[in-house]
């Protein structure tokens, strides 16, 4: 039975040996005191659970246990070992193929999630080296498996020729009937969305693994006459289910036209926003929208699809009438659309009145302090309203700038401070993609502080006061002629929490930084505010105090530490410390 190893390399880059992980019946590793049942409840292999989950989840229903050597030096579980811990756990439903009849499988490499999807990540590249090393030296272990990233032929090449090993793809590995007839060993380079193909690779289904061709004959029989009945089934139904559905879409939109009529007048409806006392149905897609014209009168067209229906009802908000259509030109549904953000949440009240003076504008009226304004429909429209005054300030796009920093829009509002639990309201304002990089640094500052400075030019910048980010900032603003500052650290946790609030993302084993965006980016455009590095803020209000708010999770953050909220003094330098840049309307 083939065990799978990982070489495992020290802080100072130095191979230490390989740790095993194994899948076996319990009763078989009981007079087997060298090995230990793994903890599934450790945090660390949280992505080989869910990549499992997704690729093999027969694996969890195997009476077997992935059990790992002991070794006081080699039983921790990083990120590195991950690759390997995920072939024991599919080796407990699904047996390794015949031609892969060797003792030892060598395996390293990171798995990450990424949407629904598990990829095979690197690991550190001088780590990497080590254990390419390490396998080389090896008389009896014929195959090491590997990211097919952390390759570098011009370093790596003269290794493999000097020790006969084979670097093959997956595709090429496929064609191999024997591993133990190969003269040379095997380095076998899995691209990062291989897992599955490798997986495939590896091991045997389960089907040809516990079906006789008997079995299977007569089990594709049942299972191609159970879908030929269903098939029957569903176009014997399909005629009175769609008249059934119709009715039923019918219903709704008459509904939402009869609750429409009741709320006098529907000052705007659209799929973002709906009238008060409108309560949204999660079955129905709204299109377009209305809203209400100077004359009093409703402009405006919006569309509802009923999701289990084919047909389009189409609400003229002129008029009130309902007709029934097939399909619908979106497009022209979306003529009075415009983007408008209220600091006190006030979207539309009868403070103001909107009208389609012409095509390419839009009017807005507001009544309590007499103003007026017009504005194009492809420019974002600020409206700041308190008891005393209403104000309009129309959002002056970022253009580019030297150090090509992208700036996301973040819309103002209001929010409850986790620091403080109160309630706090802010203007909009323009927040960097992603914290400052090393090489934006550089340019500005002429110099690389960072500890990772190996790491590359797209990685940020860490091990900086909140003294030099304020230095950089002040000669970014010279050169630039804007007013660019950190992000107060009320500011930070309004963006924080227009992000998704899944765990943060805790990277490799031995711990180190990621260029940029390098998991993607939030749903409000951000990047990097649960990873990477922790980042420097200002006060919201101003003090004295020679601390300084910090914000975000870094590579370095312990698990157990769920507040990403702390303060640092001001003059403190850390290597899992950086920052990114706001600018506020003026």
């Amino acid at each position: 039975m083939s065990v799978f190893a990982y070489p495992k390399v020290d802080n100072c880059n130095k191979f230490e040996g390989i740790g095993i992980f194994k899948s076996a019946l319990p009763e078989s590793m009981k007079n087997v005191p060298k090995y230990q049942k793994l903890n599934s409840e450790r945090a660390e292999i949280k992505n080989v659970l869910i990549a499992v989950t997704i690729l093999c989840k027969s694996a969890f229903d195997s009476p077997k246990g992935v059990y790992q050597q002991k070794n006081d030096h080699l039983n921790s579980i990083g990120n590195s070992m991950q690759l390997s811990l995920f072939l024991s756990e599919v080796n407990r439903a699904r047996k390794l193929k015949a031609k892969l009849n060797i003792e030892k499988i060598w395996a390293t490499g990171c798995i990450i999630i990424s949407g629904n999807t598990p990829l095979l990540s690197i690991v550190l590249p001088k780590q990497f080296d080590e254990k390419l090393k390490a396998f080389a030296l090896q008389s009896e272990s014929l195959l090491f498996i590997i990211p097919k990233s952390n390759y570098d032929s011009d370093q790596h090449d003269s290794i493999l020729e000097k020790h006969k090993i084979k670097k093959l793809s997956l595709k090429e590995f496929n064609k191999i009937s024997n591993l133990n007839l190969c003269s040379n060993k095997i380095l076998l380079c899995v691209q990062d969305n291989e897992l599955k193909p490798l997986m495939n690779s590896l091991f045997v289904t389960r089907l040809r693994d516990r079906l006789t061709l008997k079995y299977f004959a007569i089990y594709s029989v049942i299972v191609f006459l159970l879908i030929f009945t269903l098939i029957g089934t569903f176009f014997f139904k399909q005629y009175w289910k769609q008249k059934i559905l119709n009715r039923e879409a019918l219903r709704f939109y008459h509904s939402i036209f009869n609750e429409l009529s009741n709320i006098i007048p529907p000052y705007i409806f659209n799929q973002e926003i709906l009238p008060y006392g409108y309560h949204r149905n999660s079955n129905i897609e709204y299109i377009g929208s209305c809203m209400l014209a100077n004359d009093g009168t409703i402009i405006g067209n919006i569309a509802f699809h009923y999701y289990h229906s084919n047909n389009y009802l189409v609400l003229n908000c002129s008029n009130g009438s309902i007709e029934k259509v097939s399909t619908i030109d979106r497009n022209k549904f979306f003529e009075y659309q415009f983007d408008i953000y209220d600091l006190n949440a006030r979207i539309m009240t009868q403070d103001y009145k909107l009208s389609n003076s012409l095509k390419e504008q839009i009017e807005i009226k507001i009544s309590k302090n007499n103003k007026s304004f017009s504005h194009k429909k492809s420019e974002t429209v600020f409206v700041v309203s308190n008891n005393n005054e209403t104000t309009i300030q129309k959002i002056k796009p970022l253009h580019d700038n030297s150090i090509n920093m992208p700036f996301v829009w973040i819309p103002g509002g209001c929010f409850v401070q986790q620091s403080n639990s109160k309630i706090q309201c802010l203007n909009g304002f323009w927040m960097a993609k992603h914290e400052v990089t090393q090489g934006q640094w550089k340019m500005m500052m002429k110099n690389n502080p960072s500890f990772f400075n190996n790491c590359g030019n797209d990685c940020p910048v860490e091990s900086i006061s909140w003294r030099q980010a304020n230095e950089f900032i002040d000669q970014f603003n010279l050169s630039q002629n804007e007013n660019y500052s950190l992000p107060t650290d009320m500011e930070w946790d309004f963006a924080y929490g227009m992000i998704s609030l899944d765990p943060p993302t805790f990277t490799d084993d031995l711990k180190s930084i990621y260029p940029r965006c390098y998991f993607g980016e939030e749903k409000n455009g951000l990047c990097d505010m649960k990873a990477n590095v922790s980042e420097w803020c200002d006060d919201s209000k101003y003090t004295e105090e020679t601390t300084k708010p910090v914000r975000g999770f870094s590579y370095n953050t312990p698990i157990e530490l769920i507040n990403h909220q702390r303060r640092y003094h001001q003059d403190k330098q850390q290597f899992d410390l950086g920052f990114r840049i706001v600018r506020r309307i003026e």
